[in-house]
């Protein structure tokens, strides 16, 4: 928080491009950081839109958004094949839990928890990363869930973008939009909206 998000990604980026690295993990780094960066901005769009229902501010948003798979290039260090296994050099792939918890006996989430805690950052965000291929249930979480429900939007819009299914979204999608104050039939017009001023703003 006191360096900056922005500067914190740029300098964790160029650590993790600069790392001896095969070809292919290489090239995971780099859709891994492009993913969580257009996660955290969209995610940031939709805490500004909606800060005034779910109180959660975009720099909160945005924090989260960035770190929210911070345990997967972790993985990619500690395990050499964790990338070929999970496909991970294929932009449509990301990690599945059951299968990382059935090949690594670990996943990302915990993972990305754990170096959240050591890091310093707010419990809310580690939460955040925590639960953000989950929903569990307010009383697990807290005022948090609010912010996994932003971060599990802009996944899902992520997903929506890129043309890329999100099988998660048919388990959570329903309650997501609630914690943020949407009805299931107004997904579709906030995604349009979301989309449009995410092009506008980054010239995807």
């Amino acid at each position: 928080m006191v360096v900056g998000v922005k500067q914190v990604f740029d300098l964790v980026q160029a650590a993790a491009l600069a790392t001896a690295l095969s070809d292919g993990a290489r090239r995971a780094f780099e859709i891994f950081w492009n993913r969580a960066h257009e996660i955290a901005q969209m995610a940031a769009m939709i805490a500004e839109d909606r800060v005034s229902v779910c109180n959660v501010f975009p720099d909160q948003a945005y924090l989260a958004g960035i770190f929210h798979e911070c345990g997967v290039p972790v993985l990619m260090l500690r395990f050499p094949k964790y990338c070929e296994t999970l496909r991970l050099e294929n932009a449509t792939c990301w990690p599945n839990l059951a299968e990382e918890d059935a090949r690594f006996a670990v996943d990302h989430c915990s993972v990305g928890y754990l170096v959240a805690r050591h890091w310093g950052l707010p419990d809310f965000v580690c939460d955040a990363i925590r639960f953000h291929h989950e929903l569990p249930e307010e009383r697990t979480i807290g005022a948090s869930v609010t912010l996994v429900t932003i971060i599990q939007l802009a996944s899902h819009f992520y997903h929506r973008l890129h043309h890329v299914d999100d099988p998660l979204w048919e388990k959570i999608g329903v309650r997501v939009l609630s914690e943020l104050g949407f009805g299931p039939d107004e997904e579709s017009d906030f995604y349009d909206l979301m989309s449009t001023s995410f092009i506008e703003r980054t010239g995807a």
